[in-house]
This record gives C-alpha cells, sequence and structure tokens, in this order.
C-alpha cells in the first residue's frame, strides 16, 4: 500500500524519521521499565537499534524507490561534472553530433528515397505490375491493353488495378500560348487506389474512363495556379488539350504527380489508338493494391496463373510472358542492394566509430584525472557496478545532448540535397527527418553511448582504491588506459584514411567530368523543344520544309548569333543504336550499341567546337546518295585505334530507348540502315548523365526528321530576350508549333553533374569530418599523456633533457597509432576503391597519387595535434614540478 500511495519525497522521509523515532522511543521505554536511568536506557537503545542511516537505507530498499532516486543522483552529479569540465563536454557532445548528424542524414535520406512509400492508407499494399520476357532476352516490359483488360476482370486479391501511360500534353486557350506539360492517361480507379483526393472538382469516374465519353482532364495545383492563377471557376470549363476541347473536373493538390512528376492527367480511354494496339504492344504500367485480407503472395499467384492462361490462349504474343511485381516507386528509385548509394550508409557508419573512438579517447583521457575521485568512491563503498553506472549515465548524457545538436544538423544536410535534387524525384519523395528519423536518431545514439562509453568505465571501475589513493590518483591502470587510447586512435585514423581515400576518388572522378565538360562551353547557349503535330507533318517532305523554315528563320533573326538543331542536348542521354563497321570485326560475339544524335549542319559552329579531322554536314548530307556520318574521338580510341576514320563506312541498325517511369526499356527493331560514310571526327563531347566518355556518333538531321527536336541557341543579347524572340520566331514559322521547355544548357549540365557532385560533396565531407575527428582524438592522446608524465618530465628536464628532446619524446609516442592506422587504413582505402568502381568517372579504383597524397596530408594533421600538446609538455618548469609531487 506505500508503493501505492504516492506522496511527494519530502513526506515519505519525514514518515520514515518519525517511524524510526517511535521504535527508539519505544525501546527507551523498554530499557527504563527494565531499571536503568534515562540516559543509560537511550544509550542501550541506540546500541540495539543500530547506525539510523542504513536503517533508513534498508527501508527505502524495501519501497523500491531507490533505484530511481539513485539514478537521478547519478544524473545530476554528471552534469555537474559535465559543467565544471565545459570544455572536455563541448568537444565530446561536437565530435559525437558530428557522427549521428551525418548517421542521421543519410537514414532520412535513404528512408525517404527507397522506404517511406507513397503516403496514404497502407502503402505497403500497393504494387507496381509489369511483365517479364522470359524467352527473349529477359527484359521487363510493361503491359499491353488487351492483357490489362482480361486482368481487371479475372485476376482476384486485389482492391484493383489500374492501368495508366506517361505521355507529353500540349494545353492551350484562348489568349494564351500552347504550352507542353509532362501528363499521364490513368485508368479512374487510379486516385481511389492512391487515397488521392482533389483541392477542388473531382476525380475521374467510370463514366469518365470509356470509349466515347466526353472528353475530362485534371490539373495538377502548380499548374492550376501559375497558368490560370488559381481561379475557382475553371472547373467546368473547357480548355484545348492536345487539340482537343476538354473540361477541366478536377484540380488535384500540391505536392501529387503520379507517377512521377506529371501535372495534368485525362482518362486511360483517352489513349490515342489505345483499342487498336496488339497483345504485344506493352506500353502500359499498372498500379494495383492488394486487398487487406490477402497476403502479396496469393494475390500474385492468381495474376500469373491468369498471365498462364494467356500464354496459352495467345502463344504468339504471350508465351514466356510473365508478371513482375515490385513495391510502387521501386521501378523509378530502384533497389538499394542494385544501388551505389548503398555505400552512404556505410561511409556513415565509419563517420560515427570515429565519432565513437574518438569520444572514448576523449574519456579515457580525461579518466587520468578521475582516479583519485573513483579511489575515494570505492573506498567510502561504491561498489564497481555503481562506478560504471555513473559512468555510463555520463556517456548517455552526452549522446543525448549530442543527438538534439544532431538532429538540427541532420535537418540543415537534408534540407540542401533535397534542394540540389528538387524537381529529379518523384513526387511522393519528401526529404526530411521525420518521425522514424528521430527515432532511429535516439536509437543510434544509445548505441553509441555503449560503444564510447562501456570500455573507458569498465577501465576506470577497475582502479586500485588503496593504491591510487597511496600514489596521489596514479594508478597502475594508467598504462592500461593508455593502450586502450592507442587503439581507439589507431581504428580512428585506418577509418579516416578510408574515408579519405573515397572522397579522393571520387574528387578526382567529379573533376573528371567538369574537365571533360570543358570542351563545350554553356554560357550564352539557350535550348528548347519544338514539336509538330503529327496532322501537319505527317510526310518526310513536310517535316524537311518546316526544319528548313525553322533553320532559315533562326539564321536571319538579328538577335540570334548561331542556331542549330539536334535530337540530344550534350551532357544528356542519347538513343543507343546498333553499330556495324564494314570491314572490321568488332571486339565482341554481339554487337555493341553507340549513342547517335541527329544534328544540323551548324550544330559544332554553335556550341564553338573545332573539329579534328575532316569536315561538318553540308545541307545536302542525309539525302540519298550523301549518307555520311562525324564521329567523337572516343569513337575512334575504340573501334578504329591507329587507323583514319576518315572514308570509313559504318551502319546503324535498331534503337534501343527507354521510357521514364515506364516499366522497362523497349527496343524498336527497325530495319537495317543504310551504310553511312564519316566525313568528320569531333572532339569528346560527354554525352551521358555522370557517365565517361563514350563513342558517338552523329548523323545529318535529314536522315532522321522526327517529330520534334531540339534546339540550341546562341543569343546576342540576354537570353530572357532570346527566349521571347525565339517564341515569336517559332510561331512566325507555323502557329501550330509547340515550343516548349525552354532553358539555359548550362541548366542540363548542373543537373547531369548531380550524381558524381553528391557522391563527392558527400565523401569529401566525411572525410573532412573524420580528419578533425581523428585530429582532436589523437590530440586529446597525446594530451592525457603529457598529463600522466608530467612528473616523468620534469625529471628529464632536471637530469638535462632540453625542450626539443621532450617534443620529439611525445611525437614518437604519436606515430605508434599513426603507422598502425596508416597501415590498415591504406588497404581498406583500396578495398573501398574497389566498391566505388562502378561510379568512378576517368578515375582508376587504385590511385597511387591519391592514397600517398592523402596520407601525406593524415600524417602533417597528426603531426601538428601531437605537437601542441608535446610544446606544452616542453615548457613545463621541473623544480616547480617536483616541489609539488
Amino acid at each position: 500500500m506505500t508503493r501505492l500511495r504516492w506522496r511527494r519525497a519530502r513526506d515519505r522521509e519525514r514518515e520514515l524519521d518519525a517511524e524510526l523515532q517511535d521504535h527508539l522511543e519505544r525501546l527507551v521505554r523498554e530499557h527504563v521499565r527494565a531499571g536503568l536511568s534515562p540516559a543509560a536506557a537511550r544509550r542501550a537503545a541506540h546500541l540495539d537499534l543500530g547506525a539510523i542511516e542504513p536503517l533508513k537505507e534498508a527501508c527505502r530498499d524495501v519501497r523500491g524507490t531507490r533505484w530511481a532516486r539513485d539514478v537521478w543522483r547519478d544524473v545530476r552529479i554528471a552534469v555537474r561534472g559535465l559543467m565544471r569540465d565545459r570544455w572536455f563536454a563541448a568537444v565530446a557532445i561536437a565530435s559525437l553530433a558530428l557522427g549521428l548528424g551525418v548517421a542521421a542524414m543519410v537514414f532520412s535520406i535513404i528512408d525517404a528515397y527507397y522506404f517511406r512509400g507513397v503516403p496514404g492508407r497502407h502503402a505497403e499494399q500497393l504494387l507496381f505490375i509489369g511483365t517479364r520476357d522470359a524467352q527473349g532476352r529477359g527484359r521487363d516490359t510493361g503491359v499491353s491493353w488487351p492483357d490489362y483488360d482480361d486482368w481487371r476482370r479475372t485476376a482476384r486479391g486485389f482492391d484493383g488495378l489500374a492501368a495508366f501511360s506517361n505521355a507529353a500534353m500540349t494545353i492551350g486557350d484562348r489568349g494564351l500560348a500552347l504550352d507542353r506539360r509532362p501528363g499521364a492517361y490513368v485508368a479512374a480507379d487510379t486516385f481511389r487506389l492512391l487515397d488521392a483526393m482533389p483541392l477542388i472538382g473531382r476525380v475521374f469516374t467510370p463514366d469518365d474512363d470509356r470509349p466515347g465519353a466526353p472528353p475530362v482532364v485534371i490539373l495538377s495545383q502548380p499548374l492550376w495556379t501559375s497558368r490560370y492563377l488559381a481561379d475557382p471557376h475553371l472547373i467546368g470549363r473547357a480548355i484545348q488539350v492536345d487539340g482537343v476541347s476538354a473540361t477541366v473536373i478536377g484540380v488535384m493538390p500540391n505536392g501529387f504527380g503520379f507517377p512521377f512528376l506529371q501535372e495534368m492527367w485525362r482518362p486511360l480511354a483517352a489513349m490515342p489508338s489505345l483499342a487498336m494496339e496488339s497483345r504485344d504492344t506493352r506500353s502500359l504500367g499498372v498500379l494495383a493494391r492488394v486487398r487487406a485480407d490477402v497476403s502479396r503472395a496469393d494475390a500474385l499467384a492468381n495474376l500469373a496463373r491468369v498471365a498462364g492462361q494467356l500464354a496459352t490462349r495467345f502463344p504468339e504474343t504471350n508465351a514466356g510472358i510473365g508478371v513482375r511485381a515490385v513495391r510502387f516507386g521501386q521501378q523509378q528509385t530502384g533497389t538499394l542492394g542494385d544501388s551505389p548509394v548503398l555505400l552512404l550508409p556505410v561511409m556513415a557508419v565509419l563517420v560515427l566509430l570515429i565519432a565513437c573512438a574518438n569520444v572514448a579517447s576523449l574519456l579515457l583521457g580525461r579518466s587520468a584525472g578521475r582516479m583519485r575521485e573513483m579511489a575515494i568512491r570505492a573506498s567510502i563503498g561504491a561498489t564497481r557496478w555503481r562506478l560504471v553506472r555513473q559512468l555510463s549515465i555520463e556517456s548517455l548524457l552526452l549522446a543525448l545532448v549530442a543527438s538534439g545538436v544532431a538532429l538540427a544538423l541532420a535537418a540543415v544536410g537534408v534540407h540542401v540535397v533535397a534542394d540540389a535534387f528538387r524537381g529529379n524525384v518523384p513526387y511522393w519523395m519528401d526529404v526530411t527527418v521525420g518521425r522514424r528519423g528521430m527515432a532511429a536518431l535516439v536509437l543510434i545514439a544509445c548505441a553509441a553511448a555503449v560503444v564510447f562509453g562501456l570500455a573507458p568505465a569498465l577501465s576506470l571501475s577497475k582502479t586500485d582504491a588503496s593504491r591510487a589513493l597511496a600514489e596521489g590518483g596514479r594508478s597502475s591502470t594508467a598504462p592500461q588506459i593508455a593502450r586502450w587510447t592507442h587503439r581507439f586512435v589507431s581504428v580512428q585514423l585506418a577509418l579516416t584514411i578510408v574515408l579519405l581515400g573515397g572522397a579522393g576518388l571520387l574528387a578526382r572522378s567529379f573533376l573528371a567530368v567538369y574537365e571533360a565538360d570543358r570542351v563545350v562551353d554553356p554560357s550564352g547557349l539557350l535550348t528548347a523543344s519544338v514539336e509538330m503535330p503529327a496532322s501537319r507533318t505527317a510526310t518526310r517532305d513536310e517535316r524537311a520544309a518546316f526544319y528548313d523554315r525553322l533553320g532559315q528563320a533562326l539564321a536571319a533573326d538579328p538577335s540570334i548569333a548561331a542556331a542549330t538543331l539536334t535530337s540530344a542536348l550534350p551532357f544528356l542521354d542519347a538513343p543507343d543504336r546498333r553499330l556495324s563497321i564494314l570491314g572490321r570485326p568488332l571486339p565482341s560475339d554481339t554487337r555493341p550499341t553507340v549513342p547517335t544524335i541527329a544534328i544540323g549542319p551548324t550544330y559544332f559552329e554553335t556550341l564553338r567546337v573545332s573539329l579534328l579531322r575532316g569536315r561538318t554536314f553540308a545541307s545536302a548530307d542525309g539525302q540519298p546518295g550523301m549518307e555520311t556520318a562525324v564521329v567523337n574521338q572516343r569513337f575512334v580510341e575504340v573501334y578504329l585505334p591507329g587507323e583514319d576514320a576518315i572514308g570509313r563506312q559504318i551502319r546503324l541498325d535498331a534503337e534501343v530507348r527507354a521510357r521514364r517511369g515506364q516499366a522497362a526499356p523497349i527496343e524498336n527493331d527497325q530495319a537495317a540502315g543504310p551504310w553511312l560514310t564519316i566525313v568528320g571526327v569531333a572532339p569528346t563531347i560527354r554525352q551521358a548523365m555522370a557517365a565517361g566518355p563514350r563513342p558517338v556518333v552523329y548523323v545529318p538531321y535529314r536522315s532522321e526528321l522526327a517529330l520534334s527536336t531540339r534546339l540550341v541557341v546562341r543569343g546576342r543579347a540576354n537570353t530572357r530576350d532570346v527566349g521571347m524572340a525565339l517564341r515569336t520566331l517559332v510561331a512566325r514559322v507555323d502557329p501550330s508549333a509547340i515550343l516548349s521547355d525552354i532553358k539555359p544548357l548550362a541548366d542540363a549540365q548542373r543537373n547531369s553533374r548531380l550524381q558524381p557532385q553528391l557522391f563527392a560533396s558527400m565523401f569529401g565531407l566525411f572525410g573532412v569530418i573524420a580528419l578533425a575527428l581523428s585530429a582532436i582524438g589523437l590530440y586529446a592522446v597525446t594530451a592525457y599523456a603529457v598529463t600522466r608524465r608530467t612528473r616523468e618530465v620534469g625529471v628529464r628536464m632536471a637530469l638535462g633533457a632540453r625542450p626539443a628532446q621532450v617534443v620529439i619524446l611525445f611525437l614518437r609516442q604519436g606515430l605508434g597509432p599513426l603507422g598502425t592506422g596508416l597501415a590498415f587504413g591504406l588497404i581498406g582505402a583500396i578495398g573501398l576503391g574497389r566498391l566505388l568502381e562502378s561510379v568512378l568517372i576517368r578515375t582508376s579504383a587504385v590511385d597511387p597519387v591519391t592514397l600517398v597524397l592523402l596520407a601525406v596530408l593524415l600524417v602533417g594533421v597528426c603531426l601538428t595535434a601531437c605537437f601542441i600538446p608535446a610544446l606544452r609538455a616542453s615548457a613545463v618548469d621541473p623544480a616547480a614540478t617536483l616541489r609539488h609531487d
């Protein structure tokens, strides 16, 4: 009952005093009745009762609350101790906060990208379903409309299946210019499966998603705001979408962009030629939600049976076509195990381990001055467990305070990363330190407290009380502490050189990309996309006439210094085609693919790039009888080494392209192309997102004449004026032409560098943090050695040792852990280089120059960290030291 009643501690203590006093008075009265005088009776009662304070402790133990009071007392003692030793606490908290902040930042980024998923109920039940061709090349593909129609009618175990397909859509209104926006055709069930509700209006119904239904469209909130100034009366009005009058029925809230970053949606039934698609035209993705009462495995097994039945019924198109299902979003982000991003948590753990080893070294160094304190505690009855608990609470306090600082650092870090990748990640991705991130941070902090606090606590708790008091605080455990600190510092230095090695390789890789991009100066260059409706450019002659008029208008405009057409911008991906070389066997059994770009005659002139050999295209190139090509220098190095490329003939066969947000790459098996004569060799311009140099083939734009093309324009005025002039010029050439995506070429270059820049920046940051922590750790070890050996230094100097000899003594002591750390660290750095090989660009995985430079840097920093306390030791006054002793 005492435990169940809540009272203030002061009241409980007052009641305990009264109870013990009552026991004492009863004993006094018994002794008085036995014939003793009052004074003798009181003395006898005290002897019978025993010491009061141990009795009180026993009573408190019976209550079962002593442990809480003891822990609270230990917390207060720990706080007072850390406040008294402010510099130690500040350095330890800062060191640990850096390690915890890096871990929390990386965890939040990976959690948002790979695990957090789409917001809404039971997001784990949402699947992306495609198909896999087991009989062909094992390709992952999409789903055809007839197969999807059979799936949704016969498959069981799903709340619903909704097909979708990405498409760029042209939006137009009276009084507003045509605009090209990313959109998607979606089944009516899509929004229900995603639990997505409109900001205003409504979503699609089954009546909207049927052939012959009145055209309707849903807009995103950013599009509604930017183009229509958030006009609420837009609902129910008709706008022009792809030349069709469609009624706006809803606006989705900000942050919704299914399936990637789409800005408008139309019913799937409105997709052109959808009903005419054959079963082997697999261009759709399928969103599915598994029923709550059905396991994912059972639902997919049922769907696989349906796919097997279709393969039996339609063997010509469906033989070997199986079902492929992944968590929704995984088809775009992939899996963590297949991504080089997996290296980030590995590096974050290394930084955290360095921070823990650093704080452990600081705690061990601090313990040099606490041996007398621990000896006194042990001599008055403190058990080893009590000492370990006290020291562990100090470590836990350090970890909890550091976790608060780390939370702020992680929030800043993820904000910087989110800003860098804004517009390049799926709509559902919210890179913030959420509740899971904060919970993970606290758990990591507690685990870190155990890692860095356990060894110092156990070592210090072994202090021999009598010997420590006799030696004035110096204990026989000091050499053991010194050995532990050397081990911790060796671990720090080894991990540091590993991180610095990775940072150096990635920095050289990024510099290689930067150096490769110097071939093209993007300043002053503007890019845009031009597209003609298929109805207006049905034949090659009509397309050629349009591009000729456009080229003439660009050349005649006084605000434009140079302009060209191209099918792919520099620095970005280009479609691959299979290569054949006349009279020369290729290096592998299967023909390789090379990026192929259709360009205008003034392409290299506009980029201000001079050909290395030969000539560029003339206006007649690309016509029958004038099939020519220009290759880059990398093509010559790979396929025609040591030969004259001019006059050689090559052939480009099939195009292999990928659709963003769709199930898989789609191969377009075209007929074999004509033999092309190489007429020029161009410098190697990077033509892939964050990739090394690749062989590239340039062909005349007349040989392609696609419905859409890219413009690269160098203006005489600022880019805004050139952009306005470009809109006017294209509208004058053909009012139905769609001009969109006007932006500087520098934006494309910057976006293409994001991945190598992210890796180089984060690894560089990790390396700098590790280097700083290692320097602090080595400084602490040397400072501890100076404190421990002050008397020895005084004796040495009294016997004639010079200050330089004292400095060398402590520098030599620091070289021990430095040598061990370098030896193991270099081995680890070579292993890390092998792991980074897939993301390195123009950089060897084992770079001796980088490793040697980083080793020299680490040695210099560490010697500096040792030199400062060693210099202080050389200034010791031997007379004062010996007199104090």
